[in-house]
């Protein structure tokens, strides 16, 4: 029996998503604050708010935060205390600590002007693939897509192929059609029960009206570390030592070496910044973790890390003393 063959893919469908998707937005945007600012400032600080929170719970927060520190010069002044009380209710305050540290760091080393790069951007402390991109985007108009979990789902419910994607994003307009995509992700293409029969795009989308949320791969060959050991070394001529705690013991089996809980692998090095900054009192640097252990049942990565600005109030010990302390777990 033979098989009818799939027609070919449309294209022109970006095109046409792109004219419609734009004149729907014409008419029925949502308005905010941030929307209506090209200040990578104010565009990042909405950013990182709108991090697992409605747009509209934001907009009272992203007001009294922007109107006590209007520029990145002056959050980086800022103390804790300062920036606490601004922030309380919203949650996740690791978010909160994030600004802070990234507002220091653009003041010490940019001369208080955000990075257009998105490497320089995702070096920033709370600042990943997608936060570049609406940054990118939104502050400088770089016509590429600032893909979260609505767009993506929006993507895999309309085309198959990544040049189609690309095509989408073939135009001057690009800051316009992520805000676009993201109100239509928010108020019709949503994960469950999408409204397709008012979808602007229903005529266009081959999944309208059979859609289904997509399932996540999850990766099984290596544990998700749950938390999070710090090597912090510094260097004096050839000597390297690590810090460790002021009662750390060279004979215990458990290091003392400052190691801290983590809820997301992906945004670990982030979390483990803030939670160093608010625990220590420095500022790190820290690498990629190359390597999970288990300790005490529990899989942990391995951070090597370097003080870029505090007094930690530790013990330095020599190298060759924690070579022994990690070859006993």
């Amino acid at each position: 029996m033979n098989r009818p063959t799939p027609l070919p893919a449309d294209p022109l469908l970006a095109n046409k998503v792109r004219t419609v998707l734009l004149r729907w937005y014409g008419k029925n945007a949502r308005r905010f604050p941030w929307r209506e600012t090209t200040d990578p400032y104010r565009i990042w600080v909405s950013e990182i708010m709108l991090q697992q929170t409605q747009a509209a719970r934001v907009v009272d927060y992203y007001l009294r935060f922007i109107a006590r520190f209007p520029t990145v010069q002056a959050l980086s002044k800022a103390r804790w205390r300062e920036v606490l009380p601004l922030w309380r209710g919203l949650g996740y305050y690791s978010r909160a600590r994030n600004l802070l540290l990234t507002a220091r760091v653009v003041s010490r080393e940019y001369g208080g002007v955000f990075p257009s790069s998105d490497d320089e951007l995702r070096a920033l402390p709370g600042i990943g693939a997608y936060t570049a991109s609406a940054l990118r985007s939104f502050a400088h108009n770089v016509s590429i897509p600032a893909v979260d979990t609505n767009l993506k789902r929006i993507f895999s419910r309309i085309f198959s192929t990544e040049k189609q994607l690309s095509d989408l994003f073939k135009t001057t307009r690009g800051a316009l059609l992520n805000h676009a995509l993201m109100d239509l992700g928010a108020e019709i293409c949503t994960a469950r029960a999408p409204k397709c029969s008012v979808c602007p795009l229903r005529s266009l989308c081959p999944s309208a009206g059979k859609v289904s949320a997509p399932q996540k791969k999850k990766n099984r060959s290596t544990p998700t570390p749950r938390q999070a050991l710090l090597l912090i070394h510094r260097k004096r001529g050839t000597e390297t030592s690590f810090l460790t705690s002021k009662t750390h013991r060279p004979n215990r089996k458990t290091p003392s070496l400052p190691i801290f809980a983590i809820s997301s692998q992906k945004n670990l090095r982030a979390e483990v910044r803030a939670k160093a900054f608010e625990s220590l009192g420095v500022e790190l640097s820290i690498r990629p973790p190359r390597e999970i252990r288990t300790i005490n049942g529990i899989p942990t990565a391995i951070c090597r890390c370097q003080v870029l600005r505090g007094k930690p109030s530790g013990k330095w010990v020599e190298e060759e003393e924690i070579r022994r302390v990690l070859a006993r777990l």
